[in-house]
């Protein structure tokens, strides 16, 4: 069995970063993160152009989701271990015991 980049069969994280000026008297910049993890449902691979970009596109099946600012987690979802936490507050502490 060919096992591609895009399988559909093994687990994904995709990795995302940047970093975004702040427009304030300091011109700080703040970095960025989004983590996504989980499978790719549907994808295909591009076509490679000398001196071209290169565009990919994928559908995925999200399991964990992470959206960091200056490495301090915003948002955290975790399917798996029934987490979903904004600003650092459990939103599902008032429910746990119904959902696990």
């Amino acid at each position: 069995m060919l096992l591609t980049p895009l399988s559909t069969i093994l687990p994904k994280v995709i990795y995302v970063k940047q970093n975004a000026t702040n427009v304030s008297l300091t011109q700080q910049d703040t970095q960025i993160i989004a983590t996504f993890g989980g499978v790719v449902k549907v994808g295909e691979l591009p076509s490679f152009e000398m001196e071209k970009e290169v565009e990919l596109s994928f559908e995925m099946a999200i399991y964990t989701f992470t959206y960091q600012i200056d490495k301090a987690p915003v948002i955290v979802y975790d399917v798996e271990n029934s987490v979903f936490m904004v600003n650092g507050i459990d939103q599902f502490a008032s429910i746990r015991n119904n959902i696990t």
